[in-house]
């Protein structure tokens, strides 16, 4: 039966094996907090078996297991080995060597035989969660190399203001997103920016990706809340 996860329903997760591209990849960070932090589940009590190289080295906890027989998350899924998973590239939606070479395997559709999503109603409840917490799940960051900060201080504010006003120029010309059609969904889906720039916009959904990290044991317990305090110095206007 597919209907929504609840508390309980969610809760069974725990003690089952659940497939993540690597622990440490910022799509599973998401996923296990908002297990964690909505619907209660203790994610520590998850075996996460990975099939690539984890993006933070020496973090995985006990509870990480890895596949080593190049056999991809989807046919451990397929073959009941898996109790469930992530698609997309952090999960299922990958086939052949996890590091290189690999292609993009399409996530097989529900069916009475075949896996299902957790939660049917998933965009709903994406668009709910945005609404009431203001965590919008970041994926990505630009980053430049320290060395060339110290050498040139300007240079953050610099490229933010080139990104920004890169923005700025998309939108003018298509105010709706209609050339980016899941820019364009998000927009709708929260009733506003899908993609806004700058700490301040941002601020929650930074501090949840700390906390989360934290609780996970991807950054030590004293690592700083604060957003402002882990960029380089710079002015990061909203946009």
């Amino acid at each position: 039966e597919q209907r929504r996860c609840g508390n309980s329903a969610c809760r069974d997760l725990e003690g089952r094996r659940a497939g993540v591209r690597a622990y440490s990849v910022s799509t599973g960070v998401w996923v296990r907090g908002v297990l964690s932090e909505e619907y209660g589940v203790a994610t520590e009590k998850i075996t996460w078996v990975v099939d690539d190289d984890d993006h933070v080295e020496g973090r995985a906890p006990a509870n990480v297991e890895r596949v080593t027989d190049g056999r991809s998350l989807g046919e451990l899924l397929r073959t009941g080995e898996l109790d469930v998973a992530l698609t997309g590239n952090a999960g299922t939606g990958r086939a052949g060597p996890p590091r290189a070479n690999w292609t993009a395997a399409p996530d097989e559709e529900s069916g009475a035989d075949g896996p299902y999503p957790l939660f049917a109603d998933a965009g709903v409840l994406s668009a709910d969660w945005y609404l009431r917490t203001g965590i919008y799940p970041l994926h990505s960051l630009i980053v430049i190399r320290s060395e060339l900060a110290e050498r040139d201080p300007g240079l953050p504010t610099a490229l933010y203001a080139a990104l920004a006003g890169s923005k700025r120029r998309h939108l003018a010309a298509d105010p709706g997103w209609a050339g980016l059609p899941r820019f364009a969904r998000q927009a709708r889906q929260i009733g506003g920016d899908p993609v806004p720039y700058g700490i301040g916009p941002n601020e929650a959904s930074l501090r949840a990706l700390v906390r989360f990290s934290r609780d996970q044991g991807l950054l030590d317990p004293d690592f700083p809340a604060d957003p402002r305090t882990f960029f380089a110095e710079g002015d990061y206007p909203d946009a």
